[in-house]
């Protein structure tokens, strides 16, 4: 990093790594070493960052190192299905980080799932819940698309989630993302999926937000970019 710094002049870091705090000691000293160099860089955790695995001293260390954004993946606040992911997140300790960051002065981000294979209305609605009222800046909330080859495509055949029926099954063999939950259509999980995000970025708190940000020309047009990519194949892009 320092070479990058003195020799090519690089100042933002995009850490693409969500187990980057797993060793909170390890962490920390990088965030040290940092400072220590001096190297007055910038830094964000798109990917994400384990958010159970946090006190308050790795979050302002990681401040004072130049951290200025981070992506926490919950996914879902069901014990059920952090288990049958495989993720077994705690949910209070990691809302606990998003109050750090808050107070810190890091932006931070929150990635959600909704319609796993069986997943009722109520434990959607609980994760909803948890995204549009937690005291986040951004949130993504992706609707659950087993692809071929993926474990959780794998969990699904193998019984995993359940007893899968045989339309379930050919279903999952299309190239093209598949929500499989029987409970909630893909339409109504869209409409879930869209309401949230209107009750969440319309908060007065996510508009001056987005105001800030808009001020920057470059976050502008970027921001622009992604409407109308989002406008224009509306069928193909990420809903997010």
């Amino acid at each position: 990093m320092e070479t990058l710094v003195r020799v090519h002049g690089v100042g933002e870091f995009m850490m693409v790594d969500d187990i980057f705090n797993f060793d909170l000691e390890r962490a920390k000293e990088i965030c040290r070493q940092i400072v220590d160099r001096r190297l007055n860089i910038s830094m964000q955790f798109p990917n994400g960052v384990r958010g159970d695995r946090f006190d308050e001293e790795l979050v302002a260390l990681m401040k004072e190192a130049g951290t200025h954004y981070m992506a926490i993946a919950i996914e879902t606040v069901s014990e059920k299905y952090q288990r049958l992911i495989r993720k077994n997140l705690k949910i209070e300790p990691s809302l606990k980080t998003i109050e750090w960051a808050r107070k810190h002065k890091i932006e931070v981000c929150g990635f959600f799932m909704i319609g796993f294979p069986g997943e009722s209305r109520d434990e959607v609605n609980r994760t909803v819940e948890f995204a549009v009222n937690a005291p986040l800046d951004t949130i993504f909330i992706s609707l659950v698309s087993p692809f071929k080859g993926t474990v959780l495509r794998n969990d699904m055949v193998e019984g995993r989630f359940g007893v899968m029926d045989a339309d379930g099954l050919n279903a999952l063999d299309q190239l093209f993302p598949t929500v499989h939950s029987e409970s909630l259509p893909v339409d109504e999980l869209k409409t879930i999926q869209r309401n949230a995000y209107f009750r969440f970025y319309s908060r007065p708190r996510s508009i001056l937000n987005l105001g800030k940000k808009l001020t920057n020309r470059r976050n502008a047009n970027k921001i622009v970019r992604a409407i109308v990519r989002r406008i224009r194949n509306s069928d193909t892009v990420s809903v997010n």
